[in-house]
């Protein structure tokens, strides 16, 4: 439903690219336009248009330059907890390979059961046992249910678990 209502809106989400470059439309000329583009860009009054240059996350799929009015880009990170992963000293936070928090369905940390981790920290699975990534649309869900967990531990209450849902 939600893909529906974004492509009856022109707005096209694309998954599984690396960004190479944004440039403004205005930016570009003859000698600098890369391969590709329409050649006639035309901007709408107030409103600027950039090219972007995509590179695709997996061989075989052909890279793409594509025009836009407005880009919304969600970008993963590595947690910021390098300090920790190259220790020589065993953590008592129990760390996955990438140097996030171990947790459980409620995301506290394995182990440890008042310490909550979310976002980039945290390596919390799916129902298919694959981890969660690292944007911005995991961690606004998992708020709501760390918000509620903390709360819960607080009171004696019982935690809900996360069920991601992609948006």
């Amino acid at each position: 439903m939600v893909a529906v209502v974004l492509s009856s809106r022109k707005v096209e989400l694309l998954l599984g690219y690396f960004v190479n470059s944004i440039r403004r439309a205005s930016e570009l000329d003859s000698t600098n336009t890369p391969a590709g583009v329409n050649e006639s860009i035309k901007t709408v009054p107030d409103f600027e248009k950039y090219i972007l240059e995509l590179q695709p996350a997996e061989s075989g799929v052909q890279r793409k330059i594509i025009e836009a009015d407005l880009v919304l880009w969600t970008v993963g990170s590595k947690p910021p907890l390098p300090h920790l992963e190259y220790s020589d000293v065993p953590s008592v936070i129990p760390l996955n390979a990438r140097g996030q928090w171990k947790t459980d369905e409620t995301l506290r940390v394995k182990g440890h059961p008042r310490i909550f981790a979310l976002g980039e920290s945290s390596a919390l699975r799916d129902l298919n046992g694959r981890i969660l990534p690292d944007i911005a649309q995991v961690a606004f869900q998992q708020a709501d249910f760390t918000g509620w967990n903390l709360w819960a531990a607080i009171n004696g209450r019982s935690l809900l678990p996360l069920r991601y849902f992609c948006i």
